[in-house]
């Protein structure tokens, strides 16, 4: 989707790099903090309003949204507030919408309301539907994926010091934790025609759970899976952004934000400390850290 390709993206990262040195600004002076919650659970939010050209005090609509989202996924009692969450964001992406068509600027939503040209005109609850999913994914999987990655660097304080020395290794460093600590752990999809997978009979209509760590890992394709290796000429063939028609549109602003809030994170952090194990989402869920307690040891001048 042309309005979605890295060039979008790239127009954000001095904003990512600014959000992520705010926050690290609000670490109190003991550099004691949940690094879920003060630094990865904060940094994408403003980035999807500025994506979509709306205010930062939408972000509170955006996080409840997003929140409620991922509950459903593992606690079906929270499926009634989930649909009030988006019958909630899907009414605000219609009015957005209409606004755009009649003052249209810079942003996401008007990008795809340009491509009309083109592409022909949206059908309204597609492109509602688009944008709603976009904003709930955009805030909670890129957030989710920082703070694995933050965890997994913490534990190896040796990646940490490399990345330190030598930024250029961020885009790699991070493709490899992505792969193996994917946020999506499971994938449902269903057969839409008879399958026999190495003498396994899938029959049409068949639920399949796809268990992407384990894909991610297939030492056919990725020889020594478990090493971080940043010189693999497949490094993006990892299946933690989908592939096919389910591939993930808004890939290229998901790592951004992650490269740019690494490269401010390593700048100013000489050291992470963690001062617990983390706390960890049911697997059923979105995979990452709820809890993700440490100390950060600031550079001098940070």
């Amino acid at each position: 989707m042309p309005a979605l390709r890295p060039v979008f993206a790239d127009r954000l990262r001095p904003l990512m790099r600014e959000v992520m040195h705010e926050l690290l600004d609000q670490v109190p002076s003991t550099g004691i903090c949940d690094a879920v919650t003060s630094l990865a659970r904060p940094c994408t939010v403003p980035v999807i309003c500025a994506a979509l050209g709306v205010p930062t005090s939408d972000t509170a609509l955006f996080s409840r949204v997003a929140d409620a989202w991922t509950r459903a996924f593992f606690d079906s009692a929270a499926v009634p507030e989930a649909l009030d969450a988006h019958q909630a964001i899907d009414t605000y992406t219609a009015r957005l919408i209409d606004q755009r068509r009649g003052a249209p600027g810079r942003d996401l939503i008007s990008e795809l309301l340009a491509q009309e040209t083109g592409c022909g005109i949206w059908e309204p609850r597609t492109l509602i539907e688009l944008l709603s999913a976009l904003i709930v994914a955009g805030t909670d999987t890129t957030r989710v994926q920082l703070a694995s990655i933050i965890e997994h660097l913490a534990r190896r304080p040796q990646q940490w010091q490399a990345l330190r020395k030598d930024p250029a290794r961020i885009p790699a460093t991070a493709e490899e934790i992505i792969r193996l600590t994917p946020v999506a752990s499971l994938l449902r999809r269903t057969a839409t025609a008879d399958v026999d997978l190495g003498g396994l009979a899938i029959p049409t209509g068949t639920i399949v759970t796809l268990a992407i760590p384990t894909m991610n890992r297939d030492p056919d394709v990725f020889p020594d899976p478990y090493r971080i290796d940043l010189t693999r000429p497949n490094a993006q063939a990892h299946l933690s952004f989908g592939g096919g028609a389910h591939f993930c549109l808004g890939n290229a602003l998901g790592r951004a934000e992650i490269h740019e809030a690494l490269a401010v994170l390593t700048e100013r952090i000489t050291h992470l400390t963690p001062l617990r194990p983390a706390t960890w989402r049911p697997p059923n869920s979105l995979q990452g850290p709820t809890e993700l307690p440490m100390r950060i040891s600031p550079s001098r001048g940070a």
